[in-house]
């Protein structure tokens, strides 16, 4: 609905905005996530890899400037990280029908919450 008031026209651009910014948002984060999954398959399941693919990609863009690689890496890894935190927001170790540890706004337990650090803990860079 479009909305009434004094500043009715600055709201409606900010809402298509929004929606525009979520689109390209979207897009982004599925390019992302189909370059992690192409990445898992081809270097990681198969034996031999068959491509460095994105080992390849980052150190090609360190070619191109010093710092491109560094970041394009950091990049990937910090959304696979908010991947794995919004995972666990949202699933909190659920089996089948019941859920172990949930994370609910101003309701979670301790030692969910604890279990939940650990494991985006689990999943976080360790070098």
């Amino acid at each position: 609905m479009y909305p009434q008031g004094e500043k009715a026209e600055t709201a409606w651009a900010m809402t298509v905005l929004g929606y525009l910014a979520k689109l390209v948002l979207g897009v982004l984060g599925l390019i992302v996530s189909v370059a992690w999954i192409a990445h898992i398959v081809i270097y990681l399941l198969i034996n031999p890899p068959l491509s460095p693919f994105l080992n390849g990609v980052f150190i090609k863009l360190d070619d191109v400037w010093g710092l491109l690689g560094t970041a394009a890496f950091a990049f990937f890894c910090f959304y696979l990280l908010l991947a794995v935190i919004a995972g666990a927001m949202m699933l909190g170790m659920r089996l089948v029908f019941i859920t172990i540890h949930p994370m609910k706004w101003g309701a979670t337990l301790m030692n969910s919450f604890l279990f939940n650090v650990g494991l985006i803990l689990l999943c976080s860079i360790r070098y």
